[in-house]
């Protein structure tokens, strides 16, 4: 027997109106229903707080037992996964990329990790003097407004009063958006560039794992 063989992957988001076909065997027999991608959105996070890479919608619900089967393209390649349970009122699409992070993180760590700094936030409105002298195009940023003893942030030299105001290159517009650009980034070293004393300064910090 030669095994079985795991289909291609898209490794780029489908386009509004592509043709896909989802797949499933909820009882003895395989079946499939055709699909038209009806709606191609930005990331969100669950309830749970997890983070999902783009919203993806087909043009009607799924049926019954077709959740947790692939959605797969004109040329054979799988696009995600369908869920009918991960947002209420909502059949999505779970997008490859989330499913690659995803299941790194199960296959290294047995969970998936959420990145903890040490840190609370405020959000905060960047004066558009100071945006001005620093070549800033964003108008918001968080200030750090707490400082956990030995955490990952302080270690790392972040100080009470800095303003973040990018993870990895990313806008830290608000605390919510720093918090998403953590999943998964426990014990992966990250670039945050704060503000301190009206000097943009660039730090390198080693996220530890959120407790409990």
């Amino acid at each position: 027997s030669e095994g079985l063989v795991p289909i291609a992957r898209a490794t780029e988001l489908p386009e509004l109106g592509t043709l896909a076909l989802a797949l499933a065997r909820p009882g003895w027999q395989l079946r499939a229903s055709l699909r038209i991608l009806g709606l191609v959105g930005p990331g969100f996070r669950t309830q749970q707080g997890g983070r999902i890479d783009a919203w993806l919608e087909s043009d009607r619900a799924l049926p019954v037992g077709f959740s947790g089967g692939p959605l797969i393209d004109a040329e054979g390649r799988a696009l995600g996964l369908d869920s009918r349970g991960l947002v209420r009122g909502a059949d999505l699409t779970i997008p490859n990329t989330t499913l690659e992070r995803v299941v790194s993180e199960l296959l290294t760590h047995g969970q998936v990790r959420h990145g903890w700094l040490g840190i609370s936030l405020v959000p905060v409105v960047i004066p558009s003097q100071q945006r001005e002298t620093l070549g800033l195009d964003q108008r918001s940023a968080v200030l750090v407004a707490g400082l956990e003893d030995s955490s990952p942030a302080g270690v790392a030299g972040v100080l009470i009063g800095d303003v973040i105001l990018e993870l990895d290159g990313k806008p830290a517009d608000d605390p919510g958006a720093l918090r998403e650009a953590l999943l998964g980034r426990a014990g992966r070293e990250i670039t945050l560039v704060i503000v301190r004393a009206g000097q943009r300064l660039t730090l390198r910090v080693t996220p530890g794992e959120m407790p409990g």
